[in-house]
This record gives C-alpha cells, sequence and structure tokens, in this order.
C-alpha cells in the first residue's frame, strides 16, 4: 500500500513538472514570436 502509494505520487509529480515545463516552454515561444514579430 505505501509502495503503491509513493510510486502514484511520484507519478502525479513527474506530470505537473512535464505540464509545468510545457507551459513554460509555450510562454517563452509566444514571447519570442511578439519579441521579432
Amino acid at each position: 500500500m505505501l509502495h503503491s502509494n509513493y510510486t502514484t505520487k511520484h507519478t502525479f509529480e513527474g506530470e505537473l513538472n512535464e505540464t509545468f515545463f510545457l507551459t513554460n516552454f509555450s510562454i517563452l515561444k509566444i514571447g519570442e514570436f511578439i519579441y521579432f514579430y
């Protein structure tokens, strides 16, 4: 039970970090687009 809970938590944090990274990447790309055009 404890191991399953840890794995779920780890996976959730991993997905959250990935989403956060993709969001920041999108913001940077939009920022570059506005800056250059």
